[in-house]
């Protein structure tokens, strides 16, 4: 009598068993069943692969909903802590040619930001005062603003054209005003008019961010 024949029985009617026990197994320790194989061959040899299961992310420039608005996204700024002046006088990098097209403002808990977006290529330089008398560059004349002082923000690196960018979101907590002059021999001059007269520069901080370029200007009221 051939005995081999119950005892390969036996032993494939144990690996289905033990497959049927590992498939009863699978999502029970929070892997996704789905992305759970078992299989066995005629000896009763069992393998189990397990593919890792990835969470989408979204993708740069897209909104995160943990984190709405942040940094990453095109035109907008992560909310910061209050400045920490004052700001660097800093020098346009090399080749840089940029316009100014849009000036907006807004408020955030404790400081108001003033945004410069810009259009071209390179990185802006910046020199930030504050006065009671500012006057446009080339013509040195009075330039009107409303409040207690102004804060002038000079752009450097910007191409030579008299065009004024669109300004938004006038005014913005301790901001009251801001002008935009038409840029002068590499040189565009924001007039800024705060309703606080003793507001300093170490309460002001400003920022270069990119994609698109953009100088972010941080007023701590």
């Amino acid at each position: 009598m051939n005995i081999s024949r119950p005892a390969r029985i036996s032993g494939m009617l144990a690996s289905l068993v033990v497959v049927g026990g590992l498939l009863a197994c699978s999502g029970d320790d929070g892997t996704d069943a789905d992305a759970t194989t078992t299989t066995a061959d005629a000896t009763g040899t069992v393998t189990r692969t397990v593919t890792d299961t990835v969470t989408d992310t979204p993708p740069p420039g897209t909104d995160n909903p943990d984190n709405p608005g942040d940094g990453d996204n095109p035109g907008t700024e992560d909310p910061a802590p209050p400045p920490q002046g004052p700001p660097e006088d800093t020098m346009p990098g090399p080749g840089t040619q940029l316009d100014i097209t849009e000036v907006r403002a807004g408020t955030h808990d404790g400081y108001d930001r003033i945004v410069l977006e810009m259009d071209g290529t390179g990185t802006p330089g910046s020199v930030l005062r504050l006065t009671e008398n500012p006057t446009a560059d080339g013509s040195g004349f009075p330039v009107e603003y409303t409040g207690e002082q102004a804060l002038t923000v000079a752009v450097h690196g910007i191409t030579y054209n008299w065009v004024e960018p669109s300004v938004s979101g006038i005014p913005a907590g301790s901001v009251a005003s801001v002008k935009a002059m038409g840029a002068f021999e590499g040189t565009q001059l924001i007039v800024i008019g705060l309703t606080d007269g003793d507001i300093t520069l170490d309460d002001i901080s400003a920022t270069t961010l990119d994609s698109p370029t953009r100088l972010v200007i941080d007023i701590r009221r």
